[in-house]
């Protein structure tokens, strides 16, 4: 989802929500043992914009740790074409935005 701060009260608001899920647990290391979860499940902990690409840090179901990269302005466009409702709307170019 992509947020928008509100300077008069400090609260964000969600401006594209992307109700598709982007990570997906494909490796092995990334799949349950049994031990804690039955069902696979990644969440993104941390991310720092290196220039153009997004390096993320995940879990995988509190079991293990793992990288994730990604080209940044590709995903903001992705992102984009969804309204505040989710649904899918005019494929902008952000790239032309960014200021």
């Amino acid at each position: 989802m992509i947020l928008r701060g509100n300077n008069s009260d400090g609260r964000l608001e969600v401006i594209h929500p992307c109700p598709e899920r982007l990570l997906y647990a494909r490796q092995p290391w990334e799949l349950p043992t049994g031990r804690l979860f039955q069902t696979p499940c990644l969440f993104t902990c941390s991310g720092i914009l290196n220039e153009i690409e997004l390096v993320m840090a995940y879990g995988a179901a509190d079991e293990r740790v793992g990288l994730a990269r990604t080209l940044f302005l590709p995903l903001v466009n992705y992102v984009c074409r969804y309204d505040r409702s989710g649904n899918i709307s005019a494929s902008p170019d952000v790239s032309q935005k960014r200021g």
